[in-house]
C-alpha cells in the first residue's frame, strides 16, 4: 500500500471516529433537551378545598374542578408502612430505576416471545403516575406503552421519589368520585392515612388497580380477596409473619362509603378555604359545631321566615372559635342563608350597657353601690325612654343593668364622655372598618353598629380582666399581645352584676339586646371558659312585633349551655384596689359651684351661666366642649343637660333641667 492510500485511510477512519462521535453527542444533547422538556402537573393542582375541625374532621368541602373528592397530600402524612406496602406490591425496585423498570421489560418480553402471551407485567409506579396525569395514555397498544415510558424517564428526572409517590398518593383512584389516598381514607375509614391498620393498608393497595369493581360498598367480597392477596404477596417483603398474615387476613374491611356532612360553610367562605391549596386546620370543636348549627337550625324554624339567626361560641382566654354557624341554614333563600350574620353588622341594642358602666367604673365616675333617677329626661333635643316606656324612679346599678335602663347608660355615657368611649372602642374592635359619623349618646341604646364577632370580642374581653382577646380561627395563630382596654377590677365588677339565676335558680352571667324596632334580638352569655354569642334577626332591618333579647336569644343561649354541658362562669365582687371618686373629692375642691346637681333653672335666652372655682376651667356640654359665651354656656333649647368641668387633675359633672319662659 502506497504512503498516499495509507494516509486516505487514517482519514477516513478518523471522519468516522468523528462522526460517530457527533452522531453520540447529537443523541445525547437530545436526549437530556427531552428529558427536561416540562411535565404537565397542572392535575395536581385541581384538588378539592377542606375546611378541618382542629381534630381533623372535615367541616366543609368543596369538589374540584371535574367533581371528585382529591386532596393533596405530604409523605409525612401517611403512614409509612403504607408506602412500604405499595412499593413492594407494585415496583419492588422503585429506588433503583429510572422511571422505567429494564428488568422488568426484558422479563415481560420474555415471557410474550416464550408463551405467546403476557404473564407478568413491567408497569412501575411512575409509569402509573404518567398515566393518571394522562389519562389518553390508560392503553395497552405498543405505542401507549411507549408514551408511558417516555413520559416516566421524564417524570423521573425532574422529580425526586418523594415527589413521585405524593403525586401518585394525589391522583390514585379508589373508586367513585375519590382520588388520593386522604379522600380514600377519610371515606372508607372515616380517619387520616397516618393512622391506618395494615389491613386497611392492604385494601388501600389493592383498590387503584380496579376502583370500581373493587369497591367495599358494592363488591364486599372482591374487595376482601384483593386486600388477602396484596397481604399475601408483601408478606414476605415487608417481614410480616405467617400468624400475623392469617390475622390480617381474617379481619373484615369498611363497606360503607361515609362523606363529609357540611357544617361549617360560612367559615369556609370567610377563611377563604377554596383559595388555599392545602386543607385548613380550624380551632373548632366537631361535635360542639354540629349540635350548635343543628340547635340554631330547629329554633330558627319555629319562626317565620325571613327570621334567621347565627350562633359564636368562643374560648374565653384564647379566643379559639369553637362553634361558627354563620345563619340557620346556608342553603335557604326564603330565609337569605347564604348570608354570613356573624360579619353583619347590625345594632347590638343594649348588649354594650357593660361596656359603658365598666368604663365609667374604671374612670371612678360611679361606684358599685350608684343609685340612678330612673326618670324622664331631655338631652339636646332628644328624649330617650326605656324599652318598657316605663320608669323605676330611684335603682341600683345592678338594676339598671340587667334591666337595661336606658336612662341610667345614657347618664352615665355622657359621665364618661360618649366621644371618648366610641373612639376607644372603635380602634381596639373596629380597626379595620371606616364608618363616617358617630353613634353619639345612641351607643348606649343601639346606636353603634356592630357585627357579632366584634360583640364576642367585647366580651370576650370583660371575661378576661379587661385585656382584648381576638377571635382565633386556625390552629397555631398567635396573637399579639394587648394592653388592657378597662382595669381588671372593673371588667370583674361589671362581669358580677350581670350574674343572675335562671328559672332552675342557676347562677348565669348572660345580657340580653333588642334593637330599636325588634330586628335583631341578641344575649351575650359568660360562661366558666367560653363565650356564647346568639343573635336572631331579620335579613334585612325590617321591624317585627315579636323578637326580643330576653324572649328570642336567651332561651336559646341557654339552651346551648345545657346541651354542650358550659359550665356557669364564677366571678366574685374584687375588693376596690385604687380609691373611689367620693375619696378623690378630698383631693379635689367642689369645681362648680353653679349650678347644683339637680336643679330646675327657669330662665330666658339660650345662655346658662357657670361658675368654677378653680381658674383654668374648660367645661363640656352634654360631653361636648362646650360653646360659650363668657361665663355662659350656650344651650339651643331647654332640657336635661350634664354639664361638666374639667381641670388638669379635677372633674365633676352636674345633672340639671333647664326650662325656659
Amino acid at each position: 500500500m502506497g504512503v498516499a492510500q495509507l494516509v486516505r485511510c487514517v482519514l477516513s477512519r478518523n471522519n468516522l471516529t468523528l462522526a460517530g462521535l457527533c452522531v453520540a453527542l447529537c443523541l445525547a444533547l437530545g436526549t437530556g433537551a427531552f428529558l427536561r422538556m416540562p411535565v404537565n402537573l397542572a392535575p395536581l393542582k385541581d384538588v378539592s378545598h377542606s375546611l378541618l375541625a382542629s381534630d381533623g374532621t372535615v367541616l366543609e368541602m368543596r369538589l374540584n374542578s371535574r367533581g371528585y373528592w382529591r386532596e393533596p397530600v405530604a409523605l409525612e402524612d401517611i403512614d409509612p408502612r403504607l408506602v412500604r406496602m405499595l412499593v413492594a406490591y407494585e415496583d419492588k425496585r422503585f429506588y433503583r430505576h429510572g422511571g422505567v423498570d429494564l428488568l422488568a421489560l426484558g422479563r415481560a418480553f420474555r415471557d410474550v416471545v416464550t408463551t405467546g402471551r403476557i404473564t407478568s407485567g413491567a408497569s412501575t409506579l411512575t409509569m402509573q403516575l404518567a398515566r393518571l396525569l394522562h389519562p389518553e395514555l390508560n392503553t395497552r397498544s405498543i405505542s401507549g406503552k411507549l408514551q408511558q415510558m417516555a413520559l416516566a424517564w421524564r417524570l423521573d428526572h425532574q422529580l425526586s421519589k418523594s415527589q413521585v409517590l405524593e403525586a401518585y398518593f394525589t391522583l390514585a383512584p379508589y373508586g367513585g368520585n375519590l382520588e388520593g389516598v386522604v379522600a380514600a381514607s377519610r371515606a372508607w375509614f372515616g380517619k387520616t392515612p397516618d393512622r391506618l391498620t395494615l389491613s386497611e393498608i392492604g385494601l388501600l393497595v389493592a383498590l387503584p388497580q380496579a376502583p370500581e369493581t373493587r369497591r367495599p360498598d358494592r363488591y364486599p367480597m372482591r374487595a376482601f380477596r384483593a386486600k388477602n392477596r396484596v397481604l399475601s404477596l408483601v408478606a414476605g417483603r415487608i417481614e410480616l409473619g405467617l400468624e400475623k398474615l392469617a390475622e390480617l387476613q381474617g379481619e373484615t374491611i369498611a363497606r360503607h362509603l361515609s362523606r363529609p356532612v357540611p357544617t361549617a360553610p360560612h367559615l369556609f367562605d370567610r377563611l377563604r378555604v377554596a383559595q388555599s391549596y392545602r386543607a385548613v386546620i380550624s380551632t373548632i370543636d366537631a361535635d360542639m359545631q354540629a349540635q350548635a348549627a343543628a340547635m340554631l337550625s330547629a329554633y330558627v324554624d319555629g319562626y317565620r321566615a325571613p327570621i334567621n339567626g347565627a350562633v359564636l361560641i368562643a374560648e374565653r382566654h384564647s379566643g379559639a372559635v369553637r362553634a361558627y354557624v354563620g345563619s340557620s341554614g346556608y342553603q335557604d333563600r326564603s330565609r337569605k342563608g347564604a348570608v354570613n350574620y356573624l360579619m353583619a353588622r347590625r345594632s347590638p341594642g343594649s348588649t354594650l350597657k357593660p361596656l359603658i358602666y365598666a368604663e365609667a367604673l374604671d374612670r371612678r365616675v360611679i361606684s358599685v353601690d350608684q343609685v340612678f333617677d330612673d326618670r324622664p329626661i331631655l338631652v339636646d333635643g332628644y328624649s330617650p325612654s326605656n324599652f318598657n316606656n316605663e320608669y323605676d324612679g330611684r335603682i341600683g346599678l345592678k338594676q339598671a343593668l340587667l334591666s337595661s335602663k336606658n336612662i341610667a347608660a345614657i347618664e352615665t355615657l355622657q359621665k364618661v364622655g360618649y366621644e371618648h368611649l366610641e373612639a376607644k372602642y372603635r380602634r381596639t374592635f373596629q380597626s379595620r372598618e371606616k364608618m363616617p359619623g358617630t353613634a353619639g349618646l345612641a351607643m348606649a341604646v343601639g346606636g353603634l353598629y356592630l357585627t357579632p364577632e366584634q360583640l364576642a370580642e367585647t366580651y370576650l374581653m370583660m371575661a378576661n380582666d379587661g385585656v382584648p382577646v381576638p377571635l382565633a380561627f386556625e390552629t397555631g395563630h398567635q396573637a399579639d399581645e394587648q394592653s388592657a382596654f378597662i382595669s381588671a377590677w372593673a371588667a370583674n365588677s361589671v362581669m358580677t352584676l350581670l350574674g343572675q339565676h335562671d328559672s332552675f335558680d342557676r347562677l348565669v352571667t348572660l345580657k340580653t339586646g333588642t334593637s330599636h324596632n325588634k330586628q335583631d334580638a341578641w344575649a351575650a352569655m359568660v360562661t366558666d371558659r367560653h363565650v356564647v354569642i346568639v343573635w336572631l334577626g331579620m335579613p334585612d332591618n325590617d321591624p317585627t312585633e315579636t323578637l326580643t333579647g330576653a324572649s328570642a336569644a336567651r332561651p336559646l343561649a341557654l339552651r346551648l349551655a345545657d346541651v354542650l354541658e358550659l359550665r356557669p362562669a364564677s366571678f366574685k365582687l374584687p375588693e376596690q384596689t385604687r380609691p373611689t371618686r367620693r375619696l378623690r373629692k378630698k383631693a379635689c375642691p367642689q369645681l362648680i359651684s353653679h349650678p347644683k346637681d339637680g336643679a330646675v333653672i327657669y330662665q330666658e335666652g339660650n345662655v346658662l351661666p357657670v361658675r368654677s372655682n378653680l381658674k383654668g376651667t374648660v367645661w363640656y356640654l352634654n360631653g361636648k366642649r362646650a360653646v360659650m359665651n363668657k361665663q355662659n354656656i350656650v344651650i339651643p333649647q331647654g332640657g336635661f343637660y350634664g354639664i361638666t368641668a374639667v381641670t388638669e387633675a379635677c372633674r365633676q359633672t352636674v345633672l340639671l333641667e333647664v326650662r325656659q319662659n
